[in-house]
């Protein structure tokens, strides 16, 4: 009796089991996923009014968020390495039972000429050549490492899961920074640190190419698909290629950018 008393129960147990398994929710990361838009690369202009006896290739440059979760980051307090321009940063990784974690991902450094906070090396720009068959070519000049205020600032792709009605970062403290599912952070070829010194490069055809987050600092859903390239002619003689539909779009947003913090910092808000 007793021993037939213990299968059953047993029996029971084995079924309870199999029934929570069976009901059980997996939790994933919804990671962020950060590409370059190809678009705005061809907004570029040939300048020799920036740095007296160099030439520079100035340019637009925007990088969407198409991944399951926002990409977010915030920074530490106090600052524990003496560099009071430096503070280090924390990704936050949202989850899909609501939870979150955060992880290390560089530092902010302050930003003097834009007067706010950015992301340290955030995007690095190349140029190369083209080889026959429109192969990529080595580089022939490049950008130093180049800082971004992460902010939403247009809609990229309002088609794609978990896209916000409205911009969520806003502001470029070292609060919150970040860029929702569905937007995109963009930087118009007018503001400093984007542009490639390209003083003694020829006159010719050659690929422009743009990464972001070339350190890895961000964890994100794909590391494949953070770089895009495209054609750009330099010619001395004419170093104007003329209006842009994307840079018209991108110096209007970055001046509402403008007009946006001027007006957080004369209210105390932010």
């Amino acid at each position: 009796m007793r021993r037939s008393y213990c299968r059953c129960f047993g029996l029971i147990g084995i079924l309870l089991v199999g029934q929570g398994g069976a009901s059980a929710v997996p939790v994933f990361d919804l990671l962020p996923d950060v590409t370059t838009n190809p678009a705005y690369l061809l907004d570029t202009e040939v300048r020799d009014d920036i740095q007296e006896g160099r030439v520079f290739l100035t340019l637009s440059n925007a990088t969407p968020n198409i991944g399951d979760g926002p990409l977010e980051v915030y920074g530490v307090a106090p600052k524990d390495h003496g560099d009071e321009s430096t503070q280090p940063v924390m990704q936050r990784i949202y989850r899909s039972d609501g939870s979150s974690y955060d992880v290390e991902a560089g530092v902010f450094v302050y930003h003097p000429t834009h007067e706010h906070t950015h992301l340290a090396n955030w995007a690095r720009y190349r140029l190369r050549e083209v080889l026959e068959g429109d192969g990529v070519g080595p580089v022939v000049a490049k950008s130093e490492k180049t800082s971004f205020c992460l902010l939403d600032s247009i809609v990229y792709d309002d088609s794609l899961p978990g896209v916000p009605g409205f911009p969520v970062y806003v502001t470029c403290d070292v609060g919150t920074q970040g860029i929702s599912v569905g937007y995109q952070d963009l930087y118009d070829k007018s503001l400093p640190d984007q542009w490639i010194d390209i003083t003694g490069v020829p006159d010719g055809t050659y690929w422009l190419e743009s990464e972001v987050d070339p350190a890895n600092h961000i964890i994100e859903k794909d590391e494949g698909n953070n770089t895009a390239r495209v054609k750009v002619i330099i010619d001395l003689e004419d170093p104007d290629p003329g209006p842009n539909p994307q840079g018209i779009i991108a110096a209007l947003l970055t001046l509402l950018q403008r007009i946006v913090e001027f007006l957080r910092m004369l209210f105390g808000r932010g």
